[in-house]
């Protein structure tokens, strides 16, 4: 390829860049602006999160399982030197309640 060729190539992938980030700024603009505008529905807001809240537990709570098992099985090794293996299941529940009960809530 010759020099103009990538000049070419470097100028329209710095543009179609420029293009996807302008997309983006303008979902969220258009999202803000939607979100503090009115009419705002409360009894549909109310429903779909009820929908959703309600339809993501069991994907909640088989993540939060996995996570405390994962935990579990990296602090025993831990515990276990100590000879505290009676409290990983207290470790790891707090672990979980203070670090991804955020993030899940979120």
């Amino acid at each position: 390829m010759n020099p103009i060729n990538i000049i070419g190539h470097y100028v329209l992938k710095f543009f179609r860049l420029i293009e996807k980030l302008g997309g983006y700024l303008k979902f969220v603009e258009e999202t803000f602006r939607r979100c503090f505008n009115p009419p705002l529905n409360f009894l549909l807001l109310s429903k779909q999160m009820h929908f959703v809240g309600n339809h993501s537990v069991g994907v909640i709570v088989l993540a939060a399982f996995m996570i405390g098992a994962s935990f579990g099985y990296q602090m025993g090794y831990i515990f276990r030197i100590f000879g505290a293996e009676s409290m990983i299941g207290a470790a790891a529940s707090l672990a979980l309640s203070r670090e991804l009960a955020p993030v899940f809530t979120a």
